[in-house]
């Protein structure tokens, strides 16, 4: 997302709110989850407890037949397979944001701006009852 995106640039000119790393990561991420969630429903899909599943193509697990004459069973074991590599994936993109945010600056610059007056500035009044905003006395 860019700032020109916002409606906030000069003219003729793009200012980036997230560097690369952060948008490549929030990417990884999204890939990740879409593979836990697949692999999740064939999981749920094998388990006998449930009387309710999730249609196979929705899930990501593999071929039923294949893994019946496999592993005797209907993709509970390559599910397993996929939800633990997409797992470390997590990971494996969250300790490497973290390092870069730490390394870089960016929660500094990013995520920790405010300042503890500002969150009573803010906060107070958002825990107030709804009998309206009570001035904050200083």
């Amino acid at each position: 997302m860019t700032v020109e995106f916002l409606g906030h640039a000069p003219a003729g000119r793009t200012t980036l709110v997230h560097p690369a790393l952060v948008r490549i990561t929030h990417w990884i991420n999204a890939l990740a989850m879409i593979v836990m969630i697949g692999s999740g429903w064939r999981i749920w899909n094998s388990d006998p407890i449930f009387n309710d599943h999730f249609p196979v193509w929705l899930t990501i697990g593999g071929e039923e037949a294949r893994s019946q004459d496999l592993h005797n069973e209907l993709g509970l074991a390559s599910a397993l397979q996929w939800h633990f590599a997409a797992m470390w994936l997590l990971v494996i993109n969250g300790a490497a944001y973290v390092l870069y945010g730490f390394l870089s600056g960016h929660f500094r610059h990013v995520l920790f701006p405010v300042t503890p007056r500002a969150v009573l500035r803010d906060g107070c009044p958002c825990a107030l009852p709804a009998g309206g905003p009570r001035p904050i006395r200083r």
